[in-house]
């Protein structure tokens, strides 16, 4: 009973210092938290915290870690109606997803770099072994939508559109420092995510429609 009790408590301090950086990263940026900040908020000595976690990474990973989880979930279920989908239904689907998944984006674009080189090895393990399988989902949500298609191609598409889409929203997400020096140099490219996000899922899911329909002739 003691064994379960300590157990639980140790969950919930973790929970708790995962929450705290998810907030914090909300408000502050990457560049924002350290590890000092998360124990204050969290109301967790840092001694305490470093039992958990080595450094802001560690803990950054796990939310990009839980929030692709997430994502994949809701994708599964927008898909889930086994039906013929036009390419237009489908971007929808898939806009409005990712609309609501906007720290999934700025952390994934963060994910090759700074996060992995910085995380604990074991940390950066378990990442991985659960991206593999949600990219593993994705790719399946893809081969029901275009059965005819080969999976290596659909395999290669869902790296191409995490990896795409993070990188439109990082571009179009800009400082107020940013702003200013484009205003100053005449050129503000007034980008807009949702928009660039549509043209892209557009053209790579209309690809892909148009390869199952000859596949299917032949």
């Amino acid at each position: 009973m003691e064994r379960a009790r300590s157990e639980k408590n140790i969950i919930l301090r973790k929970n708790k210092i995962i929450s705290t950086c998810h907030s914090a990263y909300k408000k502050v940026g990457y560049n924002g938290i350290n590890l000092d900040k998360i124990a204050s908020e969290s109301g967790i000595t840092r001694p305490t915290l470093y039992k958990y976690f080595n450094n802001k990474e560690d803990i950054l990973l796990l939310i990009l870690e839980n929030e692709i989880t997430l994502f994949t979930e809701e994708l599964q279920k927008e898909f889930a109606v086994k039906k013929k989908y036009d390419v237009s239904d489908i971007v929808k689907k898939w806009v409005e997803t990712v609309k609501k998944y906007s720290d999934l984006l700025s952390l994934y674009s963060l994910s090759f770099t700074v996060l992995e080189e910085k995380a604990s090895y074991e940390n950066l393990k378990s990442y991985k072994k659960s991206g593999i399988n949600n990219l593993y989902k994705i790719e399946q949500i893809l081969n029901r939508l275009f059965p005819d298609v080969e999976t290596s191609k659909l395999s290669e598409t869902v790296v191409i559109i995490l990896a795409t889409i993070s990188g439109l929203y990082t571009a179009t997400q800009l400082t107020e420092k940013q702003e200013s020096i484009l205003s100053e140099l005449n050129g503000d490219l007034n980008l807009d995510f949702k928009e660039l996000l549509t043209t892209f899922l557009y053209g790579t899911f209309k690809q892909l429609h148009s390869e199952n329909a000859i596949l299917q002739e032949k």
